[in-house]
């Protein structure tokens, strides 16, 4: 496996394991300010 490919697994894996606190925390913070 090419570098390259290990690496879009691990973000897939990485994003699949964000919570939805975790995924909109930006959006959140920006709404509150």
């Amino acid at each position: 496996m090419s570098a390259a490919i290990e690496g879009e697994a691990a973000i897939r894996r990485r994003r699949a394991a964000m919570g939805t606190f975790e995924r909109y925390l930006t959006l959140w913070v920006a709404v509150i300010r």
